[in-house]
């Protein structure tokens, strides 16, 4: 019967989804700083607008891939990254913790596939292209725009997050996924901007949606 395997899917995709968001809220309460409360989190309507967006993506990626050789593997992969995009969605940061955890995950994932130099290359190339697009956007804006911005769209979180996509699917993939990532962010900016009516060029863009969703993308057409 249709019927089960929708239902299966919706409670997996309903667990995964609360599952990853009460984790990413007590690492926010682990921190030194906490940044949100949760009564903020609960008046956020863009917060929401995540919670929703996991839902829908984890159901349908779990009803694609359900039974699929590495199932599992690839669902701790959509997690972690899940995870990213619930902190930032929290604090705004993604810390360097992800990075290691992306390390440690990329090796387990390798070993299995016997491919562990494809994610540890995939890794470490990722980091030094994410630091390059780093150092430029923030060359760009002091020496073009003239502006010192602590808070700046491509930041060090964002590079953090790259590294761990790179780990999590080796080279070149996981290359890929960052080209991935910007069209996501810019698409995501721009609906943003006509929603809203906002300068699209003066928008605070958090990117680990981005990251998440590039990340369900790839394992999607891994699927298909």
């Amino acid at each position: 019967m249709l019927i089960l395997p929708i239902l299966r899917s919706l409670l997996f995709g309903l667990l995964f989804t609360l599952l990853s968001a009460s984790i990413a809220y007590y690492f926010v309460l682990s921190m030194k700083q906490v940044y949100h409360t949760m009564g903020i989190w609960q008046k956020n309507s863009k917060y929401l607008v995540l919670i929703l967006v996991n839902l829908i993506s984890s159901t349908t990626w779990i009803a694609l891939a359900w039974g699929s050789q590495l199932f599992w593997v690839d669902l701790l992969t959509l997690f972690t990254m899940n995870l990213i995009a619930n902190l930032d969605g929290f604090t705004g940061r993604i810390p360097i913790y992800f990075l290691l955890m992306g390390l440690v995950l990329g090796l387990i994932l390798g070993s299995l596939k016997n491919q562990i130099f494809v994610h540890v290359i995939g890794g470490v190339s990722n980091l030094i292209l994410s630091m390059m697009i780093f150092f430029a956007g923030q060359t760009y804006k002091k020496q073009v725009l003239k502006q010192i911005d602590t808070n700046p769209v491509f930041g060090i979180g964002d590079v953090y997050a790259c590294g761990t996509l790179g780990f999590l699917f080796g080279s070149p993939v996981g290359n890929l996924a960052i080209l991935l990532v910007l069209i996501l962010t810019i698409l995501g900016a721009g609906i943003q901007s006509l929603v809203t009516r906002a300068e699209f060029l003066k928008l605070r863009v958090k990117l680990g949606i981005s990251f998440y969703l590039a990340t369900v993308l790839i394992l999607m057409a891994k699927t298909l």
